[in-house]
């Protein structure tokens, strides 16, 4: 289900067949171009649904796998390098979410970012595309410029 929050926030959500939401995308869009800025999925076990945030999702983005054990494995593994306390933060949130949720849920949320972020990127480098191809093909005209050669004894040509 598709529904419009405000002018520039659109919310989707996925429910089972009961009726329980167990999926929510939140998405802003920016000069008509959706960015996702939210997730949530339901963590089956509590029945309560798990956020994950932008700075969550592009590191899923960056570090997720096919699997659970995959996707957990690759921040778990840099974490001790990580120096700054607010990135630290991050992983350890993120991994203790992913871990929160079963292997179906966790496979389904890795595959949809990189989907997304794919298809956010590629969408980026054609819109870019195309205005620069505009902007190429439109020609250019100097306004009333003249230039004038100096030379001895001839007088001031105007080009």
């Amino acid at each position: 289900m598709l529904e419009q929050k405000s002018q520039c926030e659109v919310e989707v959500r996925q429910t089972d067949s009961h009726g329980t939401i167990t999926a929510r995308d939140n998405y802003e869009l920016t000069r008509n171009i959706p960015k996702c800025v939210g997730v949530e999925r339901l963590c089956e076990s509590a029945n309560i649904q798990i956020p994950f945030n932008t700075d969550k999702i592009n590191l899923i983005y960056q570090l997720g796998e096919q699997g659970k054990v995959e996707t957990c494995a690759s921040p778990s593994a840099i974490l001790p390098q990580i120096k700054d306390d607010n990135t630290k933060q991050i992983v350890r949130t993120t991994l203790k979410k992913l871990n929160s949720l079963s292997e179906e849920t966790c496979a389904e949320l890795t595959a949809t970012i990189k989907r997304r972020k794919v298809t956010e990127r590629d969408h980026s480098i054609k819109t870019r595309l195309a205005k620069a191809k505009a902007q190429a093909e439109q020609p250019t005209v100097a306004k009333g410029k003249q230039h004038k050669i100096h030379s001895k004894g001839k007088g001031d040509m105007t080009l």
